[in-house]
């Protein structure tokens, strides 16, 4: 299997090797390898999961979608939202456990920072969901 290529730049001067395929995050999910190397190396941990779960799914995707599915009491009118994929969802905590455990955090404080993770995923969502309202609006 090819893992890496031979690039030359446009100026004919410059040539580098990069990296071709995919990374397993785990449990067979798959993402390019150029972006789990750029998620790895956020210092923060929102950074880190929000950008790996926009690796996972594309921003259109995540629009209209929520963590669990469950029905907004503040909106009762509202259809319920589709919810992200357990599966991959599951995956996701795997690699931020993965990256808890490497920082040293204790065995105490990980389910306190597993729940910050789906709260770090609802800002993302809400966030995606912020600028579709906003870039519709500015259409004319």
């Amino acid at each position: 299997m090819i893992t890496h290529a031979y690039v030359r730049y446009e100026d004919d001067r410059r040539c580098a090797v990069v990296e071709i395929g995919d990374a397993d995050i785990g449990s067979g999910l798959q993402i390019s390898t150029s972006a789990w190397r750029r998620i790895q190396s956020h210092p923060k941990d929102s950074m880190f999961v929000k950008d790996l779960l926009t690796a996972v799914w594309s921003p259109a995707a995540l629009l209209g979608r929520s963590l669990q599915g469950k029905h907004c009491p503040r909106f009762p009118d509202c259809p319920r939202k589709a919810p992200l994929s357990p599966w991959k969802v599951s995956v996701i905590r795997e690699c931020y456990k993965e990256r808890l455990e490497k920082k040293g955090l204790v065995a105490e404080l990980m389910p306190g920072a597993l729940k910050q993770m789906n709260r770090f995923i609802v800002e993302k969502l809400s966030d995606i969901e912020r600028m579709s309202k906003r870039a519709a609006k500015e259409l004319p």
